[in-house]
């Protein structure tokens, strides 16, 4: 039988360790996303988020982000894994696309920053939650909308939630 271990505090990893992640990462992201292959830029991009799950957490992190894997987001993605290591987060991923080309408005009348995604420049968007620290749904509600710009409210599917429970 196997021992059972309990991990009470967040595991720092050596440099090694980190290396061995982000390519997992990178294999996983890339059976999922095809398109990330790619040599060159493309319309679908997938953000790593990280959720403060503790408490005692003042960092401010900021999400990783990537239309590609060439050599340079692989160093960068290196880095931010080294940044939140160690760290009390959930690391969540999304995908999504926008059309950069397009001049969006705000109800004001002012125009929204070129390359930030919002309701109207949106082409896609999906999100994978993975529940590994028991994490509610509500909880996941709270984080999912804190998108940017408060996008994406709607009210999540009850057959979903009752997946996330």
């Amino acid at each position: 039988m196997r021992a059972i271990r309990v991990f009470n505090q967040v595991p720092v990893l050596k440099d090694g360790q980190i290396d061995k992640q982000a390519e997992k990462h990178i294999r996983f992201l890339k059976a999922v996303h095809p398109q990330l292959t790619d040599e060159y830029w493309n319309e679908g991009r997938v953000e790593l988020r990280p959720i403060k799950r503790d408490a005692k957490l003042k960092d401010y992190l900021r999400s990783f982000g990537t239309w590609h894997f060439g050599d340079k987001d692989v160093a960068e993605l290196s880095k931010f894994l080294q940044q939140i290591n160690g760290k009390g987060v959930d690391l969540y991923f999304s995908a999504f696309a926008f059309d950069y080309s397009m001049d969006v408005f705000k109800k004001d009348g002012k125009k929204y920053e070129k390359g930030k995604i919002n309701n109207d420049n949106a082409l896609f968007t999906s999100i994978l939650p993975m529940d590994f620290d028991s994490i509610t749904a509500e909880e996941f509600l709270i984080e999912k909308q804190r998108t940017p710009k408060g996008k994406l409210k709607r009210k999540m599917p009850k057959r979903i939630l009752k997946f996330l429970r």
